[in-house]
C-alpha cells in the first residue's frame, strides 16, 4: 500500500473512532459501562436507529461497531453478530462476537463499495436539450434549448419553408403556449384568430407535455481522483436546498412566535405548515435512501454514526411517533402527524370538522332493485347493486369529506427545526465521507 493510501486509511479510522466516541458521550449509561467494562465483555452500538417496519426493504447489516477493554484501554473494532440489536447499544460476552480488526474491515468494505453510491456526489451538468415531433403543417418539431435568450424562436430547416419551434423554458403557462401558437402562425403566414390558434393549440399542448417528460439534467459520476469535491454535486444541491428552506422556516417560526400582528402570525403558521409537510414527505424518501445505503454499505454508517444518532435523538423528542418495545421513531407516524395538521388547515373550505349523519329512519327510499352474486371484478369498481329513488343525490352528498383535527404543542415547531438541522448535518457528513472513500478507492487502484 502506498503512503497516501495508508494516510487515508488512518483518516477513515480516526473518523470512525471520533464518531463512536461522540455517541458514547451522548449516552451516559454507555459511557459508565465502558469505564467499568470487564475484559471478557464487548459493547456493540446499534446500526439502525429508526422503526423499520414498512420503511425500508433492506435488512439490517450483521456488522456493528463494537468496543472491548484491555489494560484500561478501549479498543474499537467491527463485530459480526448472529442476533439482532434492538436497543441503541447492547452488552455481549466476547465469545458471541466474530471480531474483525477495524482496518481490515475498512479495506474489505472499500473493495465492495461499488459505484452506485457515488451517484450522490455525481456532478449535475447543464440541462440537456431535447426535441419532440410537432407535425403541424410546416412546423416539424418543438425543441427545448435552455441556453437560448429568446423565449420562442423559429429555426428554418430547408428551402421548402419547413421549420422548428424552439423554446427556452418548460414552465407551463398560458402565455407561453399562446406565444408558441402566435409564432408558428406568423411563420405560416396564417391569420391570427381564435379558430387558427385553437387548431394549433392542441398540437402544441401535446408536444409541450411530451417535451416536459423528456427533459432532464445530466448527472456525471466522479471518474478520477482529480474530480474530488464537485461543488455542483447532487448531495450538495440537496444541502443547499436544506439551507434555503431552513432560512424560510426560521423566519416563519419567528413570525409565528413573536409577531404582534395576527395576520402576520397566521401567515407564519401557514408557511410553517407548508414547509413542514414538504419536509416530511421528502425527508422520509431521503432517509429511506440513506438507511438503505448504510444497510448495504456499513462503512458509511460507521463514519457518520454520530449524525445518525443525533437525528434519531431529535426525532425521539416527539413522543407520539415512538413505536415498538424500544420506542424507535416511526417516520410514517411523523409524516401522518404533520399531514393531519396541515390538511386541517388547507383541505377544509367548509367549516365542518366532523362527519354529518342524517336521520332517515322515517324516510322511504323506495328501493327499485337489488342485485347480488355479481361477477367478480378485478378492478373493484362495482356496479350499482342496490338502486333506489334519488340515489344520485345521496351519492353526490357522499362526495363531501372533512379532515380530523390534530392539535400539537407550539414546541413541536422548534423540535421540527432541530430535526431539519440534524438532517442537514447528516448530509454534510455523508458528502464528506463519500469523497474520502472515493479518493481512497482511486488510490488503491493507482
Amino acid at each position: 500500500m502506498n503512503t497516501i493510501a495508508s494516510k487515508t486509511y488512518n483518516k477513515i479510522m480516526d473518523i470512525i473512532k471520533n464518531n463512536a466516541n461522540m455517541v458514547i458521550d451522548e449516552i451516559p449509561e454507555l459511557k459508565s459501562m465502558l469505564e467499568n467494562l470487564p475484559k471478557n465483555k464487548v459493547v456493540c452500538i446499534n446500526n439502525s436507529f429508526f422503526y423499520r417496519k414498512e420503511f425500508v426493504k433492506t435488512t439490517k447489516n450483521s456488522k456493528y461497531l463494537c468496543f472491548s477493554k484491555e489494560d484500561s484501554k478501549v479498543t474499537v473494532f467491527v463485530g459480526k453478530l448472529q442476533s439482532d440489536i434492538k436497543k441503541d447499544w447492547r452488552l455481549f460476552d466476547s465469545k458471541q462476537i466474530s471480531k474483525i480488526d477495524l482496518e481490515r474491515a475498512i479495506r474489505s468494505e472499500i473493495k465492495v463499495i461499488g459505484d452506485i453510491v457515488f451517484i450522490l456526489i455525481g456532478s449535475l451538468e447543464e440541462e440537456i436539450s431535447c426535441e419532440v415531433e410537432l407535425e403541424f403543417k410546416k412546423a416539424k418539431k418543438l425543441k427545448y434549448y435552455p441556453s437560448i435568450k429568446e423565449k420562442v424562436y423559429i429555426e428554418e430547416i430547408d428551402e421548402k419553408g419547413n421549420f422548428n419551434c424552439i423554446i427556452n423554458s418548460l414552465v407551463y403557462s398560458e402565455e407561453l403556449l399562446e406565444s408558441i401558437a402566435v409564432k408558428i402562425l406568423n411563420e405560416l403566414n396564417e391569420e391570427i384568430n381564435e379558430d387558427n390558434k385553437q387548431n394549433i393549440r392542441k398540437k402544441v399542448t401535446k408536444a409541450f407535455d411530451e417535451l416536459v417528460k423528456k427533459a432532464h439534467i445530466k448527472l456525471v459520476l466522479p471518474g478520477s481522483c482529480s474530480d474530488s469535491g464537485f461543488s455542483n454535486s447532487l448531495i450538495n444541491k440537496i444541502i443547499l436546498s436544506f439551507e434555503s428552506q431552513l432560512q424560510k422556516y426560521e423566519s416563519s417560526l419567528n413570525k409565528y412566535f413573536n409577531s404582534k400582528d395576527e395576520e402576520e402570525k397566521e401567515r407564519g403558521l401557514i408557511e410553517l405548515l407548508r414547509l413542514s409537510y414538504s419536509f416530511a414527505d421528502d425527508s422520509i424518501k431521503l432517509l429511506k435512501l440513506l438507511v438503505t445505503i448504510t444497510d448495504l454499505k456499513p462503512l458509511i454508517l460507521w463514519c457518520t454514526l454520530f449524525d445518525f444518532y443525533k437525528l434519531k435523538d431529535e426525532f425521539s423528542k416527539i413522543p407520539f411517533i415512538l413505536k415498538g418495545s424500544q420506542k424507535k421513531p416511526s417516520l410514517k407516524d411523523y409524516r401522518e402527524i404533520v399531514a393531519s395538521v396541515r390538511n386541517f388547515a388547507f383541505h377544509r373550505f367548509f367549516l365542518i370538522d366532523k362527519p354529518i349523519e342524517a336521520d332517515l329512519s322515517d324516510i322511504k327510499l323506495n328501493a327499485k332493485r337489488l342485485r347480488f352474486f355479481g361477477y367478480h371484478n378485478k378492478n373493484k369498481k362495482t356496479a350499482r347493486n342496490l338502486e333506489y329513488q334519488d340515489q344520485e343525490i345521496i351519492e353526490a352528498l357522499q362526495e363531501f369529506t372533512t379532515t380530523t383535527k390534530s392539535d400539537i404543542s407550539n414546541d413541536f415547531w422548534e423540535k421540527n427545526l432541530n430535526i431539519m438541522k440534524s438532517m442537514k448535518d447528516l448530509l454534510k457528513s455523508i458528502e464528506k465521507i463519500l469523497w474520502i472513500i472515493f479518493e481512497m478507492r482511486c488510490q488503491m487502484y493507482e
